[in-house]
């Protein structure tokens, strides 16, 4: 190849640092918000700029991905040069990034902090022991010796701070994954009652255990339904898999299905939808409309599988996710960087001033970090 000499020397440029510190800092330099509003004007005029050739569209395509693919090895490169840099920057900043954290509240008031409890049975309710299991999950346990704290029912909350999450094994053999800020409200009894109730605040990830009623002579089993109640919406389960996301602070509470079907239904407002796997429900405090699409299931889960998955969200919603896995306060110096959208995945594990300095590197947003609180500018 003729120029494989001046490839040589290329790749050579690219390894070596000082190159690769003057390239990215004319990327730094280069306004892409104001070439993007020249672009956008153009396409706004049809008159301006018009691309029917096909030979220009090719080109086009050929020299964007060229571009992109040179910029990616370029930063991919440059992260490393100034990866200890960015490291310090924000380093010290005290900020714990979130983990499991929980507290039990029994029926008499009492609370129980699940992370310092030790291991093993920690209270009995109604007949029922409560256990902390060594991987710290939360289970409940019919009691041997069947004693009972007397008539009538009794409740039992589960209740993460910012900055917690937690997995509990209800009563009946459900698994509910809870995350940061969030609280589940449920019967000791949950087990032997002919209708499973629970009330989330927050978001939790359900795995529903499937359960028949006692029938007392011939006919056909029944499902004993299990029903989720927010502050603004009623689930009927009729499947095992789902997220609800109904944050007191988000301005719509979503449902997403997993597996089997669920009833969304409007609390007092007396309409409901019927969702498959793969569709999601979008309820708003405002109105009584649900509105129902088909969505990526993976992606609401993300969070209980450990990552954060923004998925063309505003820097407002991010900033809440941040808020409530970080356990700090955020405030925006100026409110319309609350609409700029970003998408990616981030894993939760990593510290604040890492998924603050991923955001500041798009170069739409800066931070800045004052005790607990994050500072948008």
């Amino acid at each position: 190849m003729d120029s494989s000499e001046k490839n040589t020397e290329f790749y050579r440029l690219l390894n070596e640092n000082k190159f690769l510190e003057e390239e990215v800092g004319k990327l730094g330099r280069y306004d892409a918000v104001a070439a993007f509003n020249r672009f956008q004007s153009k396409i706004d005029n049809p008159k301006t700029v018009k691309l029917n050739n096909r030979k220009y569209w090719n080109l086009g395509i050929a020299a964007s991905l060229a571009l992109c693919i040179s910029v990616f090895f370029g930063i991919y490169k440059y992260n490393d040069i100034r990866h200890k840099q960015f490291s310090t920057e924000m380093a010290f900043t005290g900020i714990a990034t979130g983990g499991n954290r929980a507290v039990l509240i029994l029926s008499n008031g009492r609370k129980i902090d699940l992370i310092t409890a030790k291991n093993g049975e920690l209270a009995k309710e109604a007949g029922i022991k409560i256990s902390k299991m060594s991987d710290g999950n939360l289970i409940y346990m019919s009691s041997e010796s069947g004693e009972s704290q007397g008539g009538g029912d009794v409740f039992n909350t589960v209740m993460t701070p910012r900055g917690g999450q937690y997995q509990v094994g209800l009563p009946d053999g459900t698994k509910v994954w809870l995350n940061a800020q969030s609280s589940i409200k449920f019967s000791a009894n949950l087990a032997t009652q002919n209708s499973r109730n629970v009330e989330l605040t927050g978001e939790a990830y359900f795995e529903v255990a499937k359960r028949i009623q006692q029938q007392e002579g011939p006919g056909e089993a029944k499902r004993v339904p299990f029903i989720v109640t927010t502050p603004n919406q009623t689930i009927e389960v009729l499947g095992t898999r789902f997220n609800i996301n109904s944050y007191f602070d988000e301005p719509i509470a979503r449902t997403t299905l997993l597996q089997g079907k669920l009833k969304v239904s409007k609390n007092n407002a007396g309409n409901a939808v019927l969702l498959k796997p793969g569709q999601e429900s979008a309820i708003g405090h405002s109105n009584d409309a649900i509105k129902v699409s088909a969505v990526d299931a993976d992606e609401a889960i993300a969070w209980k599988n450990g990552d954060f998955a923004f998925n063309n969200e505003n820097l407002g919603s991010i900033m809440r996710k941040l808020s409530r896995w970080y356990n700090v306060d955020v405030e925006f110096s100026d409110e319309r960087k609350k609409a700029v959208i970003f998408g990616g995945y981030i894993p939760r594990s990593s510290s604040i001033s890492k998924v603050l300095k991923m955001l500041e590197m798009t170069d739409l947003v800066k931070f800045t970090i004052e005790n607990n609180k994050v500072i948008v500018h």
